[in-house]
């Protein structure tokens, strides 16, 4: 595997036109299979502007970007001290196993400055695509038909996660502040006749949820799961397929007066959006063909079969538990006053 870390850095207009160009060209003509990765974090406090990554190319890529930030502030009217935090996380492959996509964005306020106010705000956002191409084959060299229908399956698994809580100086319970944290997924599977150019299909699905202290946890849009399309293209023809997915994490915080505030989100999609394979395909007749098969020339893979399941890496896991440490944290706090 071409593995990438925080290489190539390029402005926000450079690295959407690209991200154009090349989800351009893997739903569209382009036949060789293409891989594509997009990794932008930012945040306050900490350095200033978006990180921005990305890369692509005929074999598989991976990319991350980072974002930490910590400001300490002393009290000008007391002897106490402030102190405000973000980090922001965005994590991309894409390989034959899908697309496997992470952004996880947390921020956090400490006692902050009476009478001055004090912020944190973070945001992650991550992007994969994989595109190929394959004509069906059927058994027997005489086999010849004038359509051929089929089911396209495509796969895709990782929940959204979101909080916020407050939690106010004892002496000034009514100056708590305020904190929300959101994330959000979005996939496009597409499939295109590439010898004619017609798009043949196209799922589209988004998540979104968010938390903040004046409201409770919620999420809206499609779940994750199993979708199916069916299509029917002339015999001969080259079917192309793209897997486009994306996720977005992001936190944001104010306060005034002592007490603690925390918000936190995180999309995992590292596993994954996935190709879910082909079945039921019939002739022009309507009767079904067995034996058929779907290898793509660049990439070799028989595309008739789901991708294989990816293994969860050990750092997804440390990084979900990170997450739910800061909830219980805040729990306890609010228990304690």
């Amino acid at each position: 595997m071409k593995r990438v870390k925080n290489v190539k850095q390029v402005d926000v207009r450079q690295s959407l036109l690209l991200a154009g160009l090349i989800l351009a060209s893997v739903a569209g003509s382009a036949q060789a299979v293409t891989f594509y990765a997009y990794a932008s974090t930012s945040g306050n406090p900490g350095l200033g502007g978006y990180h921005i990554y990305s890369d692509s190319g005929p074999t598989p890529v991976e990319i991350s970007s980072d974002h930490s930030g910590l400001r300490n502030r002393q009290h000008v009217n007391d002897l106490g001290a402030s102190s405000a935090m973000v980090d922001a996380q965005a994590f991309a492959r894409a390989d034959m196993n899908g697309l496997h996509l992470e952004t996880v964005v947390t921020g956090s306020l400490r006692d902050p400055e009476p009478y001055y106010s004090e912020t944190f705000a973070g945001s992650a956002n991550a992007r994969a695509a994989l595109g190929d191409s394959f004509v069906i084959g059927f058994p027997g060299s005489a086999a010849v038909f004038a359509t051929t229908s089929m089911t396209l399956h495509f796969n895709m698994s990782g929940p959204l996660s979101a909080y916020a809580y407050a939690t106010p100086d004892p002496l000034y319970p009514l100056n708590a502040g305020g904190s929300e944290g959101r994330s959000r997924w979005h996939a496009d599977f597409v499939a295109r006749d590439t010898t004619t150019g017609n798009e043949l299909g196209r799922i589209t699905l988004d998540q979104s949820c968010s938390m903040s202290t004046t409201y409770n946890f919620s999420c809206f849009g499609d779940l994750p799961g199993n979708y199916v399309m069916n299509i029917s293209v002339p015999f001969g023809h080259t079917l192309s397929i793209s897997l486009n997915g994306e996720t977005w994490s992001s936190v944001l915080g104010a306060a005034s007066r002592g007490g603690d505030i925390l918000a936190g989100g995180q999309a995992d999609l590292r596993h994954t959006i996935a190709w879910g394979g082909i079945t039921n395909v019939r002739d022009e007749n309507g009767q079904a063909i067995s034996g058929f098969t779907a290898i793509s020339a660049t990439s070799g893979y028989d595309y008739v079969n789901a991708f294989p399941a990816a293994v969860p890496e050990p750092e997804t896991y440390a990084t979900m538990l990170a997450g739910l440490g800061l909830v219980g944290f805040a729990a306890r706090r609010r228990a304690a006053l």
